[in-house]
C-alpha cells in the first residue's frame, strides 16, 4: 500500500529554508570552521543537510560536544551546535575556560532559552562568545506527510520530568503553518499536555495584532500518548514497523547487515519506489508484494527486446537508469525482509504475539499470575523485553495487584539488579507501570474502550484491509480510532459499537464512580466525539473539541480537506501507516446523503518523534548495569 504523496505543506520548501538558514549561520563566520555538534542532534541534522555541504562552507571537522575541550589550529573558529540544555551548558562553559581567545559562536536548537543563558552566565562565560543565536530546526519532514522534532527525550521530559519545551516548539511550528496556509477550523485533542498545547495556540492567535487568516486545514487533532500507551507495547506488523523493532529505523535510516561483519545504511524514505509500495503493508503481505515487483522490474527490463527502432532504444535507455535504481533498492529490501522472516517465524516471536493478542482481546486470564514473567527472567530474556509484557499487562488490566507487583519488582532486582528500582519508579511515574486499586474496578477500563471503540476485529484481511486494524492483524490503534471517530463521523458511526455503548458503560460508571457518574470533560463535544463522550471519560486527561471557524461549513465538498495529527511524546510507524490508510481509503468515496463524491481527506503527521516499546521502555530505564539490554 503507498501512501499519498503531496506537497500541501511543501516539506521540500521547509528542508531548504533550513539549509539557507544553515547557510547563514556559516557565512557569517570568516575562515575555516570547527563544528562542535551535540550528538543529539546528529541524526536531524543529516535530515537537513550532509557534511560536504558543511565543507563547502569552511567546517573542517566536526567534534561531538562532551566533557573535553576540542583541540583546535590557529586560525580556526569554533561553532557549537547544541540544545539548551543544563548538562550542555555546563560542558559548553568548561571548554570555554581555555578559549579565551577564541573566535567562538554559540547556536541553540531550536531556541535560546533563558535557563541556557543563566548557566553560562553563572560560570562566567556568557560574555565569551562572539555571537549567540538560535538555529530554528524544529519539525523536520520526514516525508510529505509526516514532520518529527526528532526529539528522543520527548517522551521522559513530558511524562517523566514535567518538561513542557518541546510544545513551545510544537506550537511555533503549528503557528507557522497557519501562517503560511490559513487556520484550523477545529481542534480537538486528548489528555492533559494536549489540552496546554491547545491553550498555547489559542493564546498566540489571541497576541497577534492582525487577523487570522481564513481556515485552511479541516481540523487540528492533538493527543498525549498517554492517552494511549497499549499501541507503543505491542509488537509492530508493518514493515516499517518491524524493521524499526528489529532494526531500528533512525532518523530516515537503517542499518542493514552485509558480509564481513558490516553495515550498510539504507535511507527509508519514499525517494525508493519499493519501500514506498512495501512500508505499510502488514507483513504477511511483504513477501508476495517483493515478488511481483521483481516480475514487474524484469518485465521491464525484457522491454530491450522489443525495441527494434531508434526511438524505442532511445526511450528504453531513459529509462534504464531508474531500472537499475529499482533493481537496487529490491535487491536491498529483499535482505531485509529475509532478516525480519529469520525473526518472525521463530517459535519466541509467534509465542509473544499470540499472548500480546490475547491480552487485547481480553480471552486470557493467565498472564495475571506470575510464572510466565518468571520464565522470562530466568532464561534471561532482555529485560525490555520482560517490562514490555508487563507494562502491557497494566495497561490492560488497570494496573498490577499489590503481590503481583511485589513478586515482579524482586525478581527483576534479583535478575538484573537493584539500580531498577529507579526503573521501575520511572515507570510507575510515566503511567506505564500502575498498581491496581484494591476495588479492581479498572480492571474493565480497556475492555470497555476497546468494545465501544471496536478496536478489536475478528475478521480482517491483512493483504486487503477494509480497516486500520490490519497494522496489528486484528488490533485497531486506539489514538488512530479516535481520530477516525473524532474527523470522519460518516465512515465509524456504522462500524463502531455506538449503539451498545450505554448499556456497556452503565455498570462500569457505577464501580468507577459510587455517585454513577463520571467527571465531566472540559468543554462540549463535537459530532464525532459526542457518541463517545462517557468512555473517553476513562482514557487519561483533558477532553476538548473547539470549532474555530465557520469556514469548515462552506468547504466545497469536491475540495481537499488536510487534518494534522499531533502525537506529543511520540508516535509508532503503525500509526502512520493506518492514517495513511485512511487518507487513502477516502479518495473518491461517496458521500453517505447526496451523491456527489466527498473531497479527499488527507492526515499530516507532526510528531515529538518516532517511538517504539522498546525505545521508551530504554529512555525509562537506569543505565547502572552494562548489561541491562541484553
Amino acid at each position: 500500500m503507498s501512501h499519498l504523496t503531496h506537497q500541501y505543506l511543501d516539506a521540500a520548501g521547509q528542508r531548504e529554508d533550513l539549509r539557507q538558514h544553515m547557510v547563514k549561520i556559516l557565512d557569517s563566520i570568516r575562515g575555516k570552521k570547527v563544528l562542535v555538534l551535540d550528538p543529539t542532534l546528529s541524526g536531524p541534522l543529516s535530515l537537513v543537510t550532509e557534511f560536504s555541504f558543511l565543507k563547502e562552507r569552511g567546517v573542517e571537522r566536526v567534534f561531538f560536544l562532551g566533557p573535553d575541550p576540542v583541540v583546535t589550529s590557529d586560525g580556526e573558529s569554533l561553532l557549537y551546535l547544541c540544545r539548551p540544555t543544563p548538562v550542555a551548558m555546563e560542558q559548553i562553559a568548561g571548554h570555554m575556560a581555555g578559549y579565551e581567545d577564541k573566535d567562538s559562536h554559540l547556536y541553540l536548537v531550536p531556541r535560546r532559552t533563558l535557563l541556557a543563558e543563566k548557566v553560562l552566565e553563572n560560570r562566567g562565560v556568557l560574555g565569551g562568545f562572539t555571537a549567540i543565536g538560535a538555529f530554528p530546526m524544529g519539525a523536520i519532514p520526514l516525508e510529505d506527510d509526516v514532520y518529527s522534532l526528532e526529539l528522543t527525550s520527548a517522551f521522559n521530559d513530558l511524562y517523566l520530568s514535567g518538561d513542557v519545551s518541546c510544545l513551545h516548539t510544537i506550537a511555533t511550528t503549528l503557528t507557522a503553518f497557519q501562517e503560511k496556509q490559513g487556520g484550523f477550523s477545529r481542534i480537538l485533542g486528548k489528555g492533559d499536555h494536549a489540552k496546554l498545547l491547545s491553550d498555547m495556540l489559542q493564546r498566540t492567535q489571541m497576541e497577534k495584532k492582525e487577523d487570522p487568516k481564513p481556515a485552511a486545514f479541516e481540523a487540528l487533532v492533538l493527543l498525549d500518548r498517554t492517552s494511549d500507551l497499549v499501541t507503543p507495547l505491542l509488537t509492530q506488523l508493518t514493515y516499517e514497523g518491524l524493521l524499526d523493532e528489529h532494526l531500528k529505523v533512525r532518523h530516515g535510516l537503517v542499518e542493514m547487515p552485509i558480509e564481513g561483519g558490516r553495515r550498510q545504511k539504507i535511507a527509508m524514505n519514499s525517494a525508493d519506489p519499493i519501500l514506498a509500495t512495501l512500508r505499510d503493508l502488514n507483513f504477511a503481505e511483504v513477501p508476495g508484494r517483493l515478488n511481483a515487483e521483481a516480475r514487474r522490474i524484469s518485465d521491464d527490463y525484457n522491454q530491450r527486446h522489443a525495441a527494434q527502432t531508434v526511438a524505442l532504444i532511445r526511450d528504453f535507455v531513459s529509462r534504464l537508469g531508474g531500472l537499475q535504481a529499482e533493481h537496487t533498492h529490491l535487491k536491498n529490501h529483499t535482505v531485509l525482509a529475509e532478516l525480519l522472516m529469520s525473526t518472525t517465524s521463530t517459535e519466541e516471536f509467534t509465542t509473544r504475539l499470540e499472548l500480546e493478542q490475547d491480552l487485547i482481546s481480553g480471552t486470557t486470564s493467565a498472564f495475571s499470575s506470575p510464572e510466565l514473567v518468571a520464565d522470562m527472567i530466568d532464561r534471561q530474556e532482555s529485560l525490555l523485553s520482560v517490562l514490555r509484557l508487563v507494562c502491557l499487562q497494566c495497561q490492560v488490566h488497570g494496573g498490577l495487584p499489590t503481590k503481583l507487583y511485589a513478586q515482579y519488582q524482586k525478581d527483576i532486582c534479583q535478575a538484573y539488579g537493584y539500580h531498577h528500582l529507579t526503573t521501575l519508579s520511572n515507570l510507575e511515574k510515566s503511567g506505564l507501570l500502575t498498581r491496581q486499586p484494591d476495588s479492581g474496578a479498572s480492571s474493565q477500563r480497556f475492555n470497555t474502550v476497546a468494545k465501544a471503540f471496536r478496536l478489536n476485529v475478528d475478521e480482517v484481511d491483512e493483504r486487503q484491509p477494509n480497516d486500520i486494524s490490519y497494522v496489528y492483524s486484528g488490533y485497531a490503534p486506539l489514538s488512530v480510532r479516535m481520530v477516525q471517530c473524532g474527523i470522519d463521523v460518516s465512515t465509524t458511526s456504522s462500524r463502531l459499537n455506538t449503539a451498545a455503548l450505554s448499556s456497556t458503560l452503565e455498570g462500569f460508571v457505577a464501580a468507577i464512580n459510587p455517585l454513577g457518574s463520571a467527571p465531566s470533560p472540559s468543554g462540549s463535544l463535537g459530532p464525532g466525539w459526542s457518541k463517545f463522550e462517557d468512555v473517553l471519560r476513562f482514557i487519561p486527561g483533558s477532553t476538548f473539541d473547539e470549532v474555530k471557524s465557520s469556514h469548515a461549513s462552506v468547504m466545497k465538498p469536491q475540495s481537499e480537506k488536510v487534518v494534522i495529527v499531533v502525537f506529543l511524546g511520540g508516535c509508532t510507524f503503525t500509526e502512520i501507516a493506518a492514517l495513511r490508510y485512511l487518507s487513502q481509503s477516502e479518495q473518491g468515496k461517496r458521500h453517505p446523503i447526496q451523491s456527489n463524491l466527498v473531497g479527499a481527506r488527507k492526515y499530516i503527521v507532526l510528531t515529538t518523534g518516532i517511538i517504539s516499546g522498546e525505545t521508551v521502555l530504554s529512555a525509562l530505564s537506569e543505565k547502572g548495569h552494562p548489561g541491562f539490554l541484553k
